[in-house]
């Protein structure tokens, strides 16, 4: 069970970075993509 865990939580910080990666990323390209045209 401790190392479900430990497996499980590093997994779950790091998808969720990606996501919040990529929802920034996303939004910084259509306010680029917004004001340069």
């Amino acid at each position: 069970m401790d190392v479900n865990i430990v497996f499980y939580l590093p997994c779950s910080y790091y998808s969720i970075l990606l996501l919040f990666h990529y929802f920034i990323s996303s939004s910084y390209i259509n306010n680029n993509y917004y004001y340069y045209n």
